[in-house]
């Protein structure tokens, strides 16, 4: 198992072993999001023995299963929310990484272009091509999205109201229902890329 960075806060790659959770605390992860459903693949560990081996080793535990790499609006939201609350570095994995870097590509679509996304995949060993109508799909509606709070902060007096009711991205500070943004460059934020584990490392 190598993990691969998809940016400087996360990293994705096949369903650890128990002792690797161990490596991955001692490299410096600070969270493990599973992506694996259990019993999928019947020789990996259950959920919650990983569970418990992320707690004995102080890292932050949370399963999200995902069925396939083609993920609906709900598993985008819940994964893009798991990004936002989990602390980072976080390490998402499912059997082979590939459902993880699929669910992070449609999650970062809301903040950058596709081919941005795809080569940023790509770049991981990960191939996401075959999501490009669903990432160009999410990056307009997000844009639009932005687009509108943009404008009904400059309607009438600027306040970030439309027809009395208040915008969402307002100047008002409110921000209640704006998708939280990915951990996409956050350079206050750097993956491990070599530790004393075990000659553990970061490819990416």
């Amino acid at each position: 198992m190598q993990p691969v960075a998809l940016s400087d806060t996360i990293a994705v790659g096949e369903f650890p072993t128990k002792d690797l959770v161990e490596i991955l605390a001692k490299a410096g992860f600070r969270a493990l999001l599973n992506n694996q459903p259990d019993g999928e693949v019947e020789r990996l560990p259950k959920g919650d023995e990983i569970a418990a081996e992320a707690a004995r080793h102080g890292l932050v535990y949370r399963a999200l299963p995902l069925a396939g790499r083609r993920l609906g609006d709900a598993e985008v939201a819940e994964f893009t929310r798991a990004l936002s609350e989990l602390p980072r570095p976080i390490y998402a994995f499912c059997y082979s990484g590939a459902k993880s870097a699929a669910a992070w590509a449609l999650a970062a679509a809301e903040h950058a272009s596709p081919d941005t996304v795809i080569k940023a995949c790509e770049a991981a060993g990960y191939d996401v091509t075959f999501l490009h109508e669903a990432l160009a799909a999410r990056r307009t509606a997000a844009t639009a999205a932005s687009s509108a709070a943009a404008a009904a902060m400059t309607n009438g007096s600027g306040n970030g109201h439309v027809n009395g009711a208040p915008v969402n991205g307002s100047s008002n500070g409110n921000t209640a229902g704006m998708p939280p943004a990915p951990p996409m460059l956050a350079p206050q934020i750097v993956l491990p890329r070599a530790g004393g584990a075990g000659g553990f490392t970061v490819a990416g």
